[in-house]
Parts: C-alpha cells; structure tokens; sequence
C-alpha cells in the first residue's frame, strides 16, 4: 500500500494482524511502536479498527529510505511531520477459515468418493429431537478423516503455499530445449535462475515430493534436485554430475526450464 499523508496526517493508533515493513518514501513520519498486549479496539471508522493509546517502545521519526518492521500484533501509529509518501508492504499469513476454505476445495476437486455420514447404531429413543454424543463423535470423525495426520495434509498445502499470489512474469522456452542442450548450457557456466515470485517447496515427511506454482512434481531417485530448486535461488556446476547420471532429473529439470520457471544467464 502507498500512502500519501500531509502534515499531521495519519490513520490512527491500531493494530494490524500481519507483519508489515514500512518503508519511508518522501518527507518525514513520526512512528510510534507499542508493547503487544490486550488493547481495546473500536470501529472509529468502517473500514478501519483503531485501538485505545498504549506506551510506546518504539519512538522514532522516519526519513526517505528508513525502515520500520512492525510485528503481527503490535499496536502502532504513524504520523506525518512534512508531505510523505509511505510504502506499506505486508506479509499475511492464513487464518484458520482461510486454510479450512482452501481445504474443502481440494477435497471437492480431489475426492471422487467422499464419505457420507451414517448412523452406525439408531436407537429407538425417548428425545427425538436430541443429537447424542455417539453420533456428534461420528460426525466428528466423518469431517476429520481427510486430515487425520499432518502428512495427509502435504497434497493440499504443498499446491496451497506454492501457488503464486499474483501473476508471473512467465516466458515458456520457444522452441522448447532438449535435455543434451540443458547439459550443454550448465557445462558452458550457464548459471539457472529462478523466476522472481516463483515459489518452490518441499516436506521433511515426504522429501520426494515438490511443489512448485501449484503443480506437484514427483522427484524419486533424485530428491537431491528438488531441494537444490527449493533452496536456492539459482543453480548451476552443483547439479551436473546429478543431471549427467540421472534421466529422470534431467528431464524434469528441463521441463521447468521449458515451462519458463527457471532461465539460464
């Protein structure tokens, strides 16, 4: 977010629920930082939450080029001493209705033959209209056993957290390189870089499994690879001999190439 602020002009004290790095752009800002604790907070506005005043730990006036991180949590305020400009870049991580939502999507496009729920045992009973526990514990049961375990959890999140929050820069290879080409680049110095925003995971649980843009790519017999893409942000003389002596490897890594993932300079 880029906000522009006039002489004393701010949005208030308040609280955001993510981590933010303020940059400071033009003119000068007064920030005021506070401990994390239980303030109130009130819609003075609706669209914004304010919070009651707190006792700052952070007290600081910003210049063009300073940066100020604000963790989750903590209560701030931001005013301006001279026409600014402020660039607010946050970091927001899910919330529980965010992931539980993105969950249920999965398992509607992945799960061809879901459960349905059943009365295991129906007794003839006096209150009709009274749920027992037996059946909220199936019920239970039923809604959970999809994500019983952490591992059953990695075929969702790995596509979850590596899909791209915004839209690549993605140039796909034409015409697309053949795997000798690949070989012949990295042993020429080439060294491979990974798009910018490009995300790339994998699991400790299941180290053969990577992830990247949302796709799953199985990475058997040369789990090396996938944790070298992972890691870091480009690679080079490091994955020869692996490529050299591993086809599978090889022609993934020249599937990602030739998807426009990573690019040679």
């Amino acid at each position: 977010m880029i906000s522009y602020s006039t002489p004393q002009g701010g949005v208030g004290p308040h609280i955001d629920n993510y981590d933010v790095f303020i940059i400071q752009g033009l003119g000068k800002r007064h920030w005021r930082v506070g401990e994390k604790s239980e303030l109130h907070e009130f819609a003075a506005h609706g669209a914004l939450k304010h919070c009651e005043s707190f006792a700052a730990i952070i007290d600081v006036e910003l210049e063009p080029g300073d940066i100020l991180y604000i963790p989750c949590g903590y209560p701030h305020e931001g005013y301006a001493i001279e026409p600014s400009l402020n660039y607010s870049v946050g970091f927001r991580a899910p919330d529980q209705n965010d992931l539980l939502s993105s969950f249920t999507d999965y398992n509607i496009d992945n799960n061809a033959t879901p459960e349905r729920y059943t009365d295991r045992v129906m007794q003839l009973r006096e209150r009709p209209g009274q749920i027992e526990t037996q059946e909220l514990r199936e019920l239970h049961r039923v809604m959970l056993a999809n994500c019983q375990t952490p591992e059953a959890l990695i075929p969702w999140f790995g596509k979850m957290i590596s899909e791209a929050k915004h839209e690549l820069d993605i140039a796909p290879v034409e015409p697309a390189l053949e795997n000798e080409e690949i070989l012949q680049l990295l042993e020429d110095g080439a060294q491979f870089i990974r798009l910018g925003g490009l995300r790339a995971v994998y699991f400790q649980q299941a180290a053969t499994s990577l992830f990247i843009n949302g796709l799953h790519f199985d990475c058997t017999g040369f789990k090396e690879l996938g944790h070298h893409l992972c890691d870091q942000d480009e690679i080079g003389s490091e994955v020869i001999d692996l490529l050299h002596e591993n086809h599978g490897a090889l022609t993934l890594f020249t599937e990602l190439v030739n998807n426009g993932y990573w690019y040679a300079e």
